[in-house]
């Protein structure tokens, strides 16, 4: 077809945290929870 989609899995294990949020910088090792997200506010990204 010639085209390309993108998807993203929201529900990935590696960045939801223990109450239930995405941690994005959950690889930095001095994360100041900066970056953290409930799944509307990732979803509206």
């Amino acid at each position: 077809t010639g085209k390309v989609k993108i998807g993203m899995d929201v529900a990935a294990s590696e960045f939801l945290t223990k109450d239930g949020k995405y941690d994005l910088d959950f690889k930095t090792a001095d994360n100041d929870g900066s970056q953290v997200l409930t799944g509307e506010e990732l979803k509206k990204l």
